[in-house]
């Protein structure tokens, strides 16, 4: 019986990757992105406790032929703490997927902070510790129980920073021995090392409906100096620039209608997921004012469509 089942889920992958190939090519035979019929393989890695409520049932499948350098969290080596819930696994993804977005940095590390699958505080710094106490700094209240991922290294002075706060899970590339000492102590608390990778990570993104499967090619776009045109008589400084940069790669993270105001390499306040951008201008703007913080001087992205002037009214104000 364990023979058949691997006879037969190796034969229908088989099948199944030949039939995504074929139902590909057009009438000249030549490939399109998305088959007429497509074929999906997953492997189970883990049944979880429950899934996103408690009475639900669920289970984590990582995609076939996803390699461990692929750099996706998928792949994770968990070295220690309780086993990882449906909500960590989802909201360890946001995190890891954002921090990613900085492996090209100026500066050397940075840490982004996730509470439900929203970038509460993200930075840039010369050292992963200076790049965490920045990145805490944002939102120390929503960082409470938070997801903290890490582009670089964990060395002992960071495990330390990150030990002085309540968190689920710790994700980076590395993780010295001094470091897993000091996390040693926190019994619960999860710490996953994932590759960063240099490979291609996944090649669709999917999204289901009632009845259906939304599919699309990754969002691997990225807002370069080059991408800049300038259309005000005052141009943005040196700083100014960097910071928007910065802010754009986070902006791309925060659920829409995003708002991210930035300065100094490191967010000041951070607005998500409100059906009204100039709630989310505004929502931004408190939480920073609530944390001893000031967006005045720093830099604003957004993914929101901008058909009037009134967030930008919002935003000077």
């Amino acid at each position: 019986f364990a023979l058949a089942k691997k006879a037969f889920t190796h034969t229908a992958r088989y099948d199944g990757a030949i039939a995504n190939w074929l139902t590909s090519l057009d009438e000249d035979n030549k490939p399109a992105t998305f088959p007429e019929r497509l074929q999906l393989a997953f492997d189970k890695v883990d049944t979880m406790r429950y899934g996103e409520n408690p009475h639900q049932s669920a289970a984590f499948y990582r995609e076939y032929g996803s390699l461990p350098g692929s750099g996706t969290i998928a792949n994770y080596e968990q070295l220690q703490g309780k086993e990882l819930s449906y909500n960590n696994i989802a909201d360890s993804d946001a995190a890891w997927e954002c921090v990613k977005a900085f492996a090209d940095s100026a500066n050397s590390a940075a840490c982004v902070i996730v509470k439900h699958a929203n970038p509460c505080g993200a930075a840039v710094g010369a050292s992963a510790e200076e790049a965490y106490r920045k990145a805490f700094k944002t939102d120390p209240t929503s960082a409470f129980g938070g997801i903290i991922a890490f582009n670089t290294a964990i060395d002992r002075a960071t495990a330390e920073a990150v030990a002085g706060q309540f968190a689920e899970v710790i994700i980076a590339p590395e993780i010295t021995a001094e470091a897993r000492a000091v996390f040693a102590a926190k019994q619960n608390l999860r710490v996953l090392v994932v590759p960063l990778g240099a490979a291609a990570g996944n090649v669709f993104d999917f999204k289901r409906v009632g009845g259906g499967l939304l599919v699309q090619t990754v969002d691997t776009a990225r807002i370069t100096r080059a991408d800049i045109k300038v259309v005000t008589k005052r141009a943005p400084t040196e700083q100014e620039l960097r910071d928007l940069l910065f802010a754009w790669r986070v902006a791309k993270y925060v659920k829409s209608n995003a708002i991210v105001y930035c300065k100094d390499n490191m967010t000041v306040g951070v607005g998500a997921g409100q059906m009204s951008r100039v709630d989310s201008a505004r929502i931004a703007a408190i939480k920073g004012e609530n944390n001893g913080l000031t967006v005045v001087g720093s830099v604003v992205a957004s993914d929101a469509f901008f058909p009037f002037r009134d967030n930008l009214d919002a935003l000077a104000k």
